[in-house]
């Protein structure tokens, strides 16, 4: 009896439909890089884990109903719907590259947000408002968010913000690891920073700090750190924020920085960077730099 079925670079798959009673005992169903897919619809009561993934365009509508399914991967999509998914607890959203894909996929959580443990979102930037109020997590124990590019500051002022990660973090008042990725597409120039700017202008940069306080947090993860101004300033608040705090992870992107200036060799800047990354840190809590 099949119980795992992937299905990668399918050209011809445009709609599919798996529904069936207790007979069918698959558990495990993915679909992969299927450019031309537009619709799924699963309802079986054996599957535990679904994968949509890798499409090129957005999916027009997916409805689950699935009572064992406890993983669901899922790109953007415009319509989604759940139902009877009691046991479902770790979820992953990707491509989801604007505020609308993003809020779609987060609504139709929302009937199940109160039992998910793992989440991993991929957008474009933290969005500022409608997280807490879409979906609530009071059972989220890992959070981990790749924003693409580097727009975790104010879109206007080029400044940071607090207000998405605060926003995150009020949603999962229990949450217990916090893994923040950024990613920078090499093909934008623009993602490249003067280390000698940096220097010039970080003093003038600082959150304008909600009065929140996260009181389980133990470990945050900050993949692509550069030691630009909003990158120490998102570190400081969650220093600040988090005060149960016991690790601090980093995994440094020291090839995002460069300068016209010789005195700043590039292991000048990693010295820099790794220095104040050390003086940032308070030294009751543990500081990993990878």
């Amino acid at each position: 009896m099949l119980e795992e079925l992937v299905v990668d670079r399918s050209l011809k798959l445009v709609n599919v439909e798996v529904c069936s009673g207790p007979s069918l005992v698959l558990k495990h169903l993915e679909l992969t890089r299927c450019y031309d897919l537009k619709s799924v619809k699963v309802s079986t009561p054996n599957l535990t884990l679904l994968s949509i993934h890798g499409c090129q365009s957005c999916l027009k509508s997916v409805k689950v109903s699935a009572p064992n399914l406890t993983s669901l991967t899922l790109q953007k999509v415009e319509s989604l719907f759940l139902e009877n998914v009691p046991r479902l607890v770790e979820v992953s959203i990707c491509r989801a590259y604007s505020k609308v894909s993003t809020t779609v996929a987060l609504s139709a959580f929302a009937c199940c947000g109160f039992q998910l443990e793992i989440l991993t979102l991929e957008m474009k930037s933290f969005e500022e408002t409608f997280l807490p109020t879409i979906l609530q997590l009071p059972k989220l124990k890992k959070l981990v968010v790749f924003v693409i590019g580097d727009e975790i500051f104010d879109s206007r002022n080029r400044y940071p913000s607090d207000t998405g990660l605060t926003n995150l973090m009020k949603a999962a008042p229990n949450l217990r690891e916090f893994a923040l990725n950024m990613q920078y597409p090499d093909a934008l120039m623009f993602n490249f920073i003067r280390y000698d700017n940096i220097q010039r202008f970080s003093h003038r940069h600082h959150l304008q700090v909600q009065s929140f306080i996260h009181q389980q947090l133990k470990v945050f993860k900050f993949c692509g750190y550069c030691g630009v101004p909003n990158h120490v300033e998102v570190l400081k608040y969650v220093i600040e924020k988090c005060v149960a705090l016991e690790k601090v992870i980093i995994e440094a992107r020291y090839d995002k920085l460069y300068s016209s200036e010789p005195i700043y060799t590039e292991e000048f800047i990693k010295e820099q960077v790794v220095k104040r990354l050390k003086e940032q840190v308070p030294q009751q809590i543990e500081l990993v730099i990878l």
